[in-house]
């Protein structure tokens, strides 16, 4: 294996700036361009830093613990991949790892016994979980030892206390632009097609942004879905039943916007049924950008969507648990990611 030394000369730059480099207290110390061209020459050349020596002299273990709520059904979302993916390569790039700390049940007394067994065991520097997963309790532990802590949700997740920091996603911008959208497309009926259980704030979010731009929207325009299973093609199913069932109702609408793009799916199948043309007889719309996710990939994405940042979010999750860990970022701190709204074809103004 190469030594620090060898890297030096192929590098020109000196064995205590290629040190800073993988050394996550002082690699912010360099430059972005200098701390590229040395990760390059490194990865060209396979030279792997030794951690170990590292962590023993820091105190550090270079790792993250990763935290769900529910392992089968978190690492089973079209979603969390995306996250966690972009998590990775940021943790990645100030040379720390990510585990995953393996609960074997969601119940909040279990999670929080393995969360503090692995924060006495100091097996991590710090934790990034979903938000809502472990209990208060052991977060006033955690926040009052400064221990590193940040939790993340979607848009309609739970928001944990003040107590850690937190990065997030808001539907709020997304959805006024769709509110607007459709207003000027000319539509004025507008439907809220949800399940009977789930995206409440996704619904009174939308309630509030298409009255303020000027729809007429009531109770009766809120159709509710039987709660069906998880299973994401069970609700697209849901929605295309729900259509055919309801179709007296449905086809009084000339837009609907669904709680997510499953159900937007299913509807979009019912209004092809009955010989309606999406995008030009009916207009509908989702959440959730489904169409361009790698486990649900179409040639051609054709539903208009409200989009999170998926990536964006596991990106500043890494970079706020590494500011923490570093003492560059004050704790608890907070960031708000917005989604934003892509109209594709489902959507269109009104013919005639």
């Amino acid at each position: 294996m190469l030594s620090i030394k060898e890297i030096s000369l192929k590098t020109g730059y000196s064995t205590a700036t290629i040190s800073r480099v993988f050394d996550p207290r002082h690699s912010h110390k360099v430059k972005e361009g200098t701390k590229t061209k040395i990760v390059s020459v490194c990865e060209e050349l396979n030279y792997q830093p030794k951690l170990s020596a590292k962590a023993l002299a820091s105190g550090k273990t270079f790792t993250i613990g990763l935290i769900l709520a529910a392992i089968e059904r978190d690492f089973a979302s079209l979603f969390a991949a995306e996250v966690i993916s972009a998590l990775t390569r940021e943790l990645r790039s100030c040379n720390y790892n990510l585990t995953l700390l393996a609960v074997p049940d969601d119940s909040p007394e279990i999670v929080d016994r393995e969360v503090l067994k692995t924060f006495h065991s100091s097996a991590v520097d710090g934790f990034v979980l979903g938000a809502g997963v472990i209990g208060q309790g052991t977060l006033a532990e955690l926040s009052g030892k400064n221990f590193p802590v940040v939790a993340i949700s979607l848009p309609s997740s739970i928001v944990p206390n003040n107590s850690i920091s937190h990065v997030y996603v808001n539907n709020m911008t997304g959805t006024k632009e769709l509110a607007n959208h459709l207003i000027k497309l000319g539509h004025r009926k507008i439907a809220y097609l949800k399940q009977e259980d789930n995206y409440n704030l996704r619904s009174e979010l939308f309630l509030q942004c298409i009255r303020e731009a000027g729809g007429d929207f009531n109770d009766g325009d809120l159709i509710r879905l039987q709660t069906v299973k998880r299973d994401n093609f069970q609700a697209i199913y849901s929605a295309y039943s729900a259509g055919l069932e309801n179709w007296e109702k449905i086809k009084k609408y000339s837009a609907f916007v669904c709680g997510n793009d499953f159900l937007a799916l299913g509807l979009t199948e019912a209004v092809k049924c009955k010989g309606m043309k999406p995008g030009k007889d009916v207009s509908i719309a989702g959440y959730d950008n489904v169409e361009e996710n790698v486990n649900f990939s179409v040639d051609r994405p054709f539903l208009t969507t409200i989009a999170p940042p998926r990536c964006q979010l596991g990106i500043e999750a890494g970079k706020l648990i590494m500011g923490l860990i570093s003492k560059k970022v004050a704790r608890p701190a907070k960031l708000e990611l917005q989604s934003k709204l892509i109209i594709r074809e489902s959507t269109g103004g009104l013919m005639g």
